[in-house]
């Protein structure tokens, strides 16, 4: 294993972490994750991505994890409702009490990371140090457009998730959907879902030569593919078997043979179209429940 600065920390993570959210947790009990986590530490990974709301926990991620505090604290997206200097203040009481060493943001547009770390600036505060953006050969705006200029601005560190595409980089749908798959589900078969699947496993099987020829697996070409931008600090991987952790754990392995020339192949293939942020669907739904809550409030008034 191999390991990088998490942005302009002191925190050492290795290039491959694991991230523990699962489509379907009811399938995924303790002793399998011990099992998972305890094959990642021993091939050196450091970095482990949770979450209160995974494994439907019930309890702070610190308490589970049987800790006083936690390395790195998530701000998962910007909230349109809260100004973005009371989340740095938060954030910021947070460290302060030493529950965690140093905060980050998870699918935040460059402009609130902006002025984030402005804010920070001119209060005297803690910057975020890491993104959390989807980085993968299909999908690459957020790192490789949106927050370009960030990352020597203000150092920022990347963990990125999905490197797989949720699967479809592996090759494993070139041949149809394998039975129990989440695009076995009713949504996929028709609409733009269906017609996004269809395109991408498409573009996903042309890559599966140019795997072959480096004597790896799609899945360890697509990995290693992203752990070769010198931007990101971490790859999250997931996995839903041991064996299958054992196989993309060893993508590290075929980092050095991601060439410029061979970046160039990809290219030829998967043709990046820079796109500006979307407005975050979540955050439309959660301001309209806020919006019919307080109704509700003025109502009884």
């Amino acid at each position: 294993m191999t390991y990088h600065f998490l942005g302009d920390s002191g925190l050492l993570v290795s290039k491959l972490g694991l991230g523990t959210f699962m489509s379907d947790e009811s399938k995924y009990e303790g002793d399998f994750w011990y099992t998972l986590m305890t094959l990642a530490y021993k091939h050196g990974v450091n970095f482990f991505d949770c979450a209160e709301g995974y494994g439907s926990g019930d309890k702070g991620v610190a308490e589970a994890f049987r800790q006083d505090y936690v390395d790195v604290i998530f701000c998962h997206r910007s909230d349109p409702n809260t100004p973005i200097e009371e989340t740095v203040r938060a954030m910021n009481f947070v460290i302060e009490q030493g529950w965690a060493f140093y905060w980050g943001a998870s699918e935040w547009s460059s402009a609130h990371i902006i002025e984030a770390c402005e804010i920070a600036d001119r209060l005297g505060l803690i910057r975020p140090v890491v993104e959390q953006p989807q980085y993968n050969i299909l999908e690459r705006s957020r790192v490789d457009f949106d927050l370009v200029n960030l990352y020597q601005k203000y150092k920022l560190g990347l963990t990125t998730w999905s490197p797989l595409s949720m699967g479809i980089l592996t090759g494993k749908y070139s041949n149809g959907k394998p039975g129990g798959s989440r695009y076995t589900s009713p949504m996929f078969k028709e609409g733009w879902l269906a017609e996004w699947f269809a395109e991408n496993v498409e573009i996903a099987g042309k890559l599966i030569p140019i795997a072959e020829e480096l004597g790896c697996s799609s899945a360890q070409m697509s990995i290693a593919w992203a752990v070769s931008n010198e931007n990101v600090s971490t790859v999250l991987l997931g996995a839903s078997r041991p064996e299958q952790l054992e196989e993309t754990l060893k993508a590290i392995e075929v980092e050095s043979k991601i060439t410029p020339e061979l970046k160039e192949k990809i290219d030829g293939i998967v043709k990046f179209v820079p796109k500006l942020p979307e407005v975050d669907p979540l955050a439309l739904t959660r301001s309209r429940y806020l919006m019919a809550f307080l109704k509700i409030i003025y109502a009884y008034a």
